[in-house]
C-alpha cells in the first residue's frame, strides 16, 4: 500500500520524529557519561592500587550498563522501533498505545517511555494476541483488557516505508517482505517477524528444559537464540552471560550465527564448537583430520569396492556408531577392573582405610562416576577423612603403650629403674606418633599416584592402534581388513 496514503500516516510520521529526537539525545547523554565515568574509572583504581572497592564495582556496573545501552540504541538508531499495539487494561478508563523495538526508549527527564523492549511482557501481545479481549502475565500476575490495534511497520534510515494493520491490510504480505530483507548468509534476528509458536518457545518458563525439533532451516537455531535473549533480559540477576555456552557443529556454523545475539543486545557469551571444546576439556593439542580434507578423499577416491574410498567411509560410520559405544563401553569396563584398588591404605604399617572399605568405595558408593573422576573422588574422601583416622589410630597407640606402663609396674624394679623404663617408653611411643604422623600424607599420594598416571588420550589410542586389542573387542563385529586400516 501507499504509506503516505494510510489514515493514520501524519501520527505516525510524527511520532516516529519525536521518537528519533528523544534517541538521538539519549545517545548523546550516554556517550558523555561514559567519557565522564571512563575519567573517574582511571582516577579510582589509581586510588584502589588494585585493593577490592565497593565504589570501585558500582561505578563499573553502571559504566558497563551504559555502554550495553549506548550499543542497542546505536543499532536502533535507523529503525527504533517495528510495531505498534493499542492496549485498554481492565479497570483503567485510557487506551494506551505501546510502540515495540529492539530495545527501549525512554525520554530521561520525564520518565515517557517511546518504545517498549520486545521482551518485556506486555510485547508478548504483539506476537501472540489477536484483536480483542487479551490477557498477558506480568510480575505482578495476570493482567487481562482489550487489544484494538496491532501494527507493524518497515521504516529504513528513520523514514516510514511501510504500515500494515491487523485486519486491514494482509500480514502475510508484511512477513514475506521482511524475510526477503536478508542481506548475506548470515543469521540475522526475527524479532520483527516472531510467529505465535516461536513466541511460547520463546517465552516459555525459565525452569523449563526445552527441546527445539524442526527439519533443516526451519528456524531451530534463532528461536534458541532469542530465547536466550529473553532469558537475559528477564531474569538478569538469575543468568549472568559469561556463564552461559552456546556449542554448535562448527565453526562455519559459528560464524553464520554470530551477529544474532550482539544484534539482540546479548554480549560475552561464550560460544564454541563441540571440537574445540573438547580439546579445552582435554588439554591436549591434537592435530585432527578436517571434514573438509575427508569430504574431498572420499569425492577424489574410485569408488571401488577395495579401496581407501570404501575403508574411509566404514571409518567415519564406525567411530559415530553405536556399535563403536558400546565396544568402548566394554573396553572401559575391563579397564575398571584393572584399576580396581588391590590392597589396604597404609602409613607406617598401620591400617587406616582397608581393602574393603576402598573397594567399596569404587565399585558401590562413587560407581556411578566416570573411571578418573572416581579415582579422584575416593582420593578426596580419604584426604577429608584422613585426620580422623589418625586420631583412632593414634589413641589406639596411646592405649598400646599405656597397657605396657602397667604391666612393667608389676615387675620387680627399683625406682630409678622403673623411671627409666617409663622414660624409654614414651620415647618410643612419641617416636611412633610422630613417625605416623609425618608419613600420613605421604602415603596418601603414594598410594594414589599410580592412578593418578592415568593418560586417558594413551588409553583411547590404545584399543585404536593396537591391532591385538582392537581385534580383541571387535571380534566378529567388525570385518578384519577394517582393523587393518583403522
Amino acid at each position: 500500500m501507499l504509506t503516505d496514503k494510510h489514515y493514520d500516516f501524519k501520527n505516525e510520521k510524527n511520532y516516529l520524529d519525536e521518537t528519533v529526537k528523544v534517541l538521538d539525545t539519549e545517545v548523546e547523554y550516554l556517550a558523555n557519561e561514559i567519557e565522564k565515568s571512563d575519567e573517574e574509572l582511571s582516577g579510582l583504581k589509581k586510588r584502589v592500587g588494585g585493593n577490592y572497592s565497593d565504589e570501585l564495582i558500582a561505578k563499573l556496573t553502571i559504566h558497563d550498563s551504559y555502554e550495553r545501552k549506548l550499543k542497542m540504541l546505536k543499532r536502533a538508531e535507523n529503525k527504533p522501533y517495528f510495531g505498534r499495539i493499542d492496549f485498554k487494561e481492565l479497570g483503567k478508563e485510557n487506551l494506551e498505545q505501546f510502540y515495540i523495538g529492539k530495545t527501549s526508549v525512554t525520554r530521561r527527564e520525564d520518565d515517557r517511555r517511546f518504545v517498549i523492549d520486545w521482551r518485556t511482557p506486555l510485547a508478548s501481545l504483539y506476537y501472540s494476541g489477536e484483536i480483542g479481549d487479551v490477557m498477558y502475565t506480568a510480575p505482578d500476575g495476570l493482567i487481562m483488557g482489550e487489544l484494538s490495534l496491532k501494527r507493524q511497520y518497515e521504516i529504513a534510515n528513520r523514514e516510514i516505508m511501510n504500515i500494515f494493520d491487523k485486519g486491514l491490510t494482509p500480514m502475510d504480505e508484511y512477513l514475506q517482505d521482511a524475510l526477503w530483507q536478508k542481506k548475506d548468509n548470515r543469521l540475522r534476528d526475527i524479532v520483527t517477524t516472531i510467529q505465535r509458536e516461536q513466541d511460547d518457545i520463546i517465552r516459555a518458563d525459565e525452569n523449563k528444559v526445552i527441546i527445539v525439533q524442526g527439519v533443516a532451516g526451519s528456524g531451530k537455531t534463532t528461536i534458541v537464540l532469542h530465547r536466550i535473549a529473553y532469558l537475559m533480559y528477564t531474569y538478569q540477576e538469575m543468568f549472568q552471560p559469561e556463564k552461559l555456552l552456546i556449542i554448535v557443529p562448527n565453526r562455519l556454523f559459528l560464524n553464520y550465527i554470530s551477529d544474532v545475539l550482539p544484534d539482540l543486545g546479548v554480549e560475552e557469551i561464550n560460544q564454541t564448537t563441540f571440537e574445540d571444546l573438547t580439546m579445552k576439556i582435554l588439554d591436549m593439542d591434537i592435530k585432527l583430520s578436517s571434514s573438509e580434507d575427508k569430504f574431498y578423499k572420499l569425492l577424489s577416491c574410485p569408488n571401488s569396492i577395495d579401496s581407501d574410498n570404501e575403508k574411509l567411509k566404514f571409518i567415519s560410520w564406525f567411530k559415530g556408531s553405536l556399535l563403536f559405544k558400546d565396544i568402548l563401553d566394554t573396553y572401559i569396563a575391563d579397564l575398571a577392573k584393572q584399576l580396581s584398588p588391590k590392597k589396604e591404605l597404609k602409613v607406617c604399617e598401620y591400617t587406616i582405610f582397608s581393602q574393603k572399605e576402598i573397594i567399596d568405595m569404587y565399585n558401590i558408593q562413587y560407581s556411578y562416576l566416570p573411571l578418573i573422576p572416581r579415582l579422584k573422588r575416593i582420593e578426596k574422601y580419604v584426604k577429608d577423612n584422613i585426620k580422623n583416622r589418625m586420631k583412632v589410630t593414634l589413641e589406639k597407640i596411646r592405649i598400646e603403650y599405656d597397657n605396657k606402663i602397667k604391666r612393667i609396674k608389676s615387675e620387680d624394679l627399683n625406682e630409678e629403674e622403673l623411671r627409666q623404663k617409663h622414660i624409654e617408653i614414651y620415647d618410643e611411643r612419641d617416636n611412633e606418633m610422630e613417625k605416623l604422623n609425618k608419613s600420613s600424607m605421604t602415603s596418601v599420594t603414594n598410594y594414589f599416584k599410580g592412578f593418578s598416571d592415568i593418560d586417558i588420550a594413551e588409553i583411547y589410542k590404545n584399543i585404536i592402534r593396537d591391532k591385538e586389542v582392537l581385534s580383541k573387542y571387535t571380534k566378529e563385529k567388525v570385518d578384519e581388513k577394517y582393523c587393518d586400516f583403522i
